[in-house]
């Protein structure tokens, strides 16, 4: 049974839909809010299917979180829930490659669930990675494994972005590397 939930737009949100309809990016704009609704979708869709409610929905500045009630779920149910987001996007990039000009829509549903199953808190594969060593070998081992996998994957990432700066292709991934660090730093400490 789908129950009521709380819908909230941050206005890190609004300034994100702002720059880009400013920036006359309108159609790069559809294709992000149609790979983040079918992302969130898989994940919604999981919680709904197995049972879980949602407490809320918060589309924020760097992402949308989903809190859901709370219950007590089995680190796989966890897994499950986490990988549906990134299964739901990898499948809408493969159906929109088929149509003609679904290649923008593709490319950045599939960009978005490639950087999700990152082994990295609070990314969806970090919630994957967490979940499975938690199941086998408890929640102190996992915490310790997902520091250390955050820490590598901010980094790397942070390395891979400066050279894709240096060499012309955008910032996005200098942000994207300088958040999970910062969000890193932030809950697990040095």
């Amino acid at each position: 049974m789908i129950s009521r939930f709380k819908l909230q737009i941050g206005s890190g949100f609004a300034l994100l839909l702002s720059l880009l309809i400013f920036l006359g990016r309108e159609r790069l704009l559809v294709c992000l809010l149609a790979a983040c609704a079918v992302h969130e979708a898989g994940h919604i869709a999981a919680i709904f299917i197995t049972g879980g409610q949602i407490e809320s929905i918060t589309l924020g500045f760097t992402g949308i979180s989903i809190k859901r009630a709370m219950s007590q779920n089995s680190y796989l149910y966890e897994a499950a829930v986490a990988g549906a987001g990134p299964a739901a996007g990898l499948l809408f990039a493969a159906a929109a490659s088929r149509f003609n000009g679904g290649e923008m829509a593709a490319g950045i549903s599939l960009c978005l669930s490639v950087i999700n199953l990152m082994p990295c808190a609070p990314l969806d594969g970090g919630i994957i990675l967490d979940s499975l060593i938690s199941n086998r070998f408890g929640p102190c081992v996992s915490r310790r494994v997902i520091q250390v996998s955050s820490y590598i994957t901010s980094l790397i990432l942070l390395s891979a972005a400066i050279l894709s700066a240096i060499n012309g292709f955008g910032l996005l991934p200098m942000i994207t590397g300088t958040w999970l660090l910062i969000y890193t730093i932030k809950n697990h400490g040095t």
